[in-house]
């Protein structure tokens, strides 16, 4: 148990501006504190962490942000918090595509980024948004639907350096 505690402190100080991974690491640490209590505590604990990751993958609701509206499902909030709250891809200015610039976001998800460089590249520039994940890119399209962007491309696509099928998290 000590031992979690000083893992926990380097997560903190070393990850904070990652949220996602903050808490992605915060749950496997909380996980192995669980083993501590035996395995029937265990075994409810990834019964409860599956029901909540098939909650976080259903649609909940259709969302207003500004002009925009959003197909969401629960967790898909951070992400368009990130964007259009806390506008953290607005933090570099170079960063940023200008009218007429063409923009490819891998791992689109449900399109938060691709509306906000839809706006940005106008209708002078294109935006492929490819997404792997089914859910997300349903989620996806209907969003770029939903919000009558002509400039963005929607493409379902696993893309990666290595020839496997897939990404072990």
């Amino acid at each position: 148990m000590y031992k979690i505690i000083p893992e926990i402190k380097g997560h903190v100080s070393h990850f904070l501006w990652d949220r996602k991974l903050f808490f992605y690491l915060l749950i496997k640490d909380f996980y192995k504190l669980l083993s501590i209590f035996g395995s029937e505590f265990k075994e409810k604990w990834k019964y409860w962490l599956e029901k909540y990751k098939q909650l976080s993958n259903e649609i909940t609701r259709k969302k207003k942000f500004g002009n925009f509206s959003f197909w969401l499902r629960a967790n898909d909030i951070f992400s368009i918090k990130e964007v259009f709250v806390d506008k953290d891809y607005s933090l570099l200015n170079d960063f940023l595509p200008k009218s007429g610039n063409s923009v490819i976001d891998l791992g689109a998800g449900i399109g938060d980024y691709a509306l906000l460089a839809s706006l940005r590249v106008d209708k002078k520039g294109k935006v492929i948004s490819v997404e792997s994940d089914k859910d997300a890119f349903e989620l996806l399209v209907r969003n770029i639907e939903e919000n009558n962007l002509k400039n963005v491309i929607s493409v379902n696509l696993f893309i990666s350096s290595r020839k496997k099928n897939s990404i072990d998290y």
